[in-house]
């Protein structure tokens, strides 16, 4: 039966069943609003946005399995943000169950401006490698908090969140472990590491204040299949301190990171430290 799945999951990878080892081939992403064939949902204050996704009460600061009621999403469903929304504080993507046939869905978070983004081939900022000026057409998500907080949050099993032209940043934080979390660092069993994550023309930046952490990051990657495409992430350092623009402990992969501006002041990525 095991022999079963996996042979299946390598003749279409879109599908999987959890817990299953997965496909050990390189994924790729293809922007197509026909992927996500759900409803649109469209947040004009981030009050609406933070109804959609649900927030988290944890204190723990490696997430934790988010619950689904009263979230008025499914899959395929589509969060279209304009850009003059900008989300704080911390905030959770939730795990869903699949449709009715069984399928995981993807989901898409994006920007309205979907035409701009699109109209703007390649790496996003068309080559002008300005670590501190996001596209106008982006939303905001800023991490305010600081430390061990991310402003945007994967749970345990989030599967398939694709995050498109969407502006991160910490513009004066004091160390941070993460301003994204895709995935629990401290995962123990493959069921609890979302796949399928997806971060498509996107913009990241972290800026220092006076840092008290040895370490800071932007995205930490904790997940098995993920793809890193035609985006820019900056993380400004202070010689001394360990930054990452991408960092992993649990990831599982395999991934891609594809026609991407990584900078950081120790390592630009750094994959591995745990056994899931």
């Amino acid at each position: 039966m095991f022999l079963d799945i996996l042979e299946a999951n390598r003749s279409d990878p879109t599908r999987f069943v959890d817990g299953a080892e997965l496909p050990r081939v390189t994924p790729n992403y293809t922007f197509d609003l026909a992927n996500y064939p759900g409803n649109v949902h469209v947040c004009t204050t981030e009050g609406q946005l933070k109804a959609l996704l649900g927030s988290t009460s944890q204190t723990s600061t490696q997430g934790g399995v988010h619950p689904v009621t009263n979230i008025p999403l499914a899959r395929g469903d589509q969060i279209r943000v304009d850009p003059n929304v900008m989300l704080t504080g911390e905030n959770m993507l939730p795990a869903l169950p699949p449709d009715s046939n069984g399928v995981f869905l993807p989901i898409l978070l994006t920007t309205t401006e979907i035409a701009t983004m699109q109209a703007q081939p390649g790496r996003v900022g068309n080559g002008v490698n300005d670590p501190t000026t996001k596209p106008a057409w982006m939303p905001r998500f800023r991490q305010t908090l600081g430390g061990a907080s991310a402003v945007l949050r994967w749970a345990d099993g989030a599967h398939r969140w694709h995050i498109a032209g969407i502006g991160f940043d910490a513009p004066s934080v004091t160390g941070t472990s993460g301003v994204v979390y895709a995935g629990n660092n401290n995962a123990t069993s493959m069921t609890q590491l979302p796949n399928d994550v997806v971060f498509y023309r996107c913009w990241g930046y972290v800026g220092r204040n006076t840092p008290t952490m040895d370490r800071t990051r932007f995205l930490s990657l904790n997940c098995r299949t993920f793809v890193v495409k035609d985006c820019q992430f900056w993380v400004t350092a202070l010689m001394g301190f360990d930054d990452q623009a991408i960092h992993g402990i649990t990831l599982a992969g395999p991934g891609l990171v594809d026609n991407c501006l990584l900078v950081a002041g120790s390592e630009n990525t750094m994959f591995g430290g745990a056994d899931t």
